[in-house]
């Protein structure tokens, strides 16, 4: 479950994500930012979104529009001097193609959903919808666009435990123009990693530059050094080739209240998960579901 340091402030829709954090440097960039090769994979990340949220379009406006719109200082009364204060806070889980219809998660955005879910995937089936274009860092007139949202016809498989953290969801509709993500079992200690999603529900983000910091082969989850937040549950880790090798569930404390300043800042660690402002948190480092369960689960259909 997602606790903040200041409990008072909780984020929009998504109490029950899990908590991630900095490692070394931020690497989190905005998808624009980053190489032709991952701007390719990144287009088959999507954002979860609550339905009510959405302004149904006009025959005459293909769009969608999300009202209710905070930005990041907002929510988290971050300070000011905090990377990507002033963009729109959305979405609350992050979800990846790999079907032209199928879409993964993390199983705790279906099964630890609060009231008035209480562990009813099949309803925040229902009320939650998927967006692949939330890249728009500024909101107009207090609405950010998107130009087409998918429904949830069905979840196939939601599965949430410490060890066991994934969710399959079949869309009602085909996703057009967009290329579906490869997965690889191929990891190890030494593997670099990538990982891209929605940091606390910010418009989508590339963060590079992750570490494996405990991989056991046997075993259906491992930790890594991944610049990640709530918001990217559900997130694909890739590997440097490009191809998933697991998916972003948990982690470390994002945000510390900063006494002196009077606002929240950026959790950081070292690249081991040591060292970190917030010395309470003896979380290994970022949890990441092995993507064999989802090679199994999907190879079996």
């Amino acid at each position: 479950m997602k606790y903040l340091v200041i409990t008072m402030l909780l984020s929009q829709g998504a109490t029950f994500a899990k908590n991630k954090v900095v490692y070394g440097q931020d690497n989190r960039m905005s998808v624009s930012d980053s190489s032709e090769f991952w701007q390719v994979r990144a287009k088959a990340v999507a954002s979860m979104h609550k339905r009510s949220k959405l302004l149904v379009p006009k025959a005459s406006d293909k769009v969608f529009k999300q009202t209710s719109v905070f930005t990041l200082g907002e929510q988290y009364s971050l300070c000011e001097d905090e990377r990507f204060v002033k963009e729109p806070v959305l979405s609350d889980c992050t979800g990846f193609l790999i079907s032209e219809d199928t879409l993964v998660s993390a199983g705790h955005c279906f099964k630890a959903m609060p009231s008035p879910y209480y562990g009813n995937a099949d309803k925040v089936c229902e009320d939650y919808v998927w967006v692949f274009d939330y890249t728009q860092t500024k909101a107009v007139d207090y609405k950010v666009q998107f130009s087409k949202v998918y429904e949830c016809s069905e979840v196939l498989v939601a599965n949430y435990s410490f060890s066991n953290d994934f969710a399959i969801i079949k869309l009602k509709s085909k996703v057009s123009g967009v290329k579906p993500l490869s997965m690889s079992k191929e990891i190890s200690k030494d593997s670099e990693l990538i990982v891209v999603g929605h940091p606390s529900g910010l418009p989508k983000k590339v963060a590079p530059g992750g570490k494996v910091i405990e991989y056991n082969p046997k075993a259906n989850k491992f930790y890594a050094s991944l610049d990640s937040f709530q918001g990217n549950s559900g997130s694909p880790v890739f590997n440097k080739l490009g191809d998933v090798v697991g998916i972003l569930v948990s982690g470390k404390t994002d945000y510390i209240f900063d006494e002196e300043a009077q606002c929240q800042r950026v959790n950081r660690c070292d690249q081991a998960g040591k060292s970190c402002l917030y010395e309470y948190d003896f979380v290994k480092g970022e949890g990441v579901t092995n993507i064999n369960p989802i090679l199994d689960n999907f190879q079996a259909e």
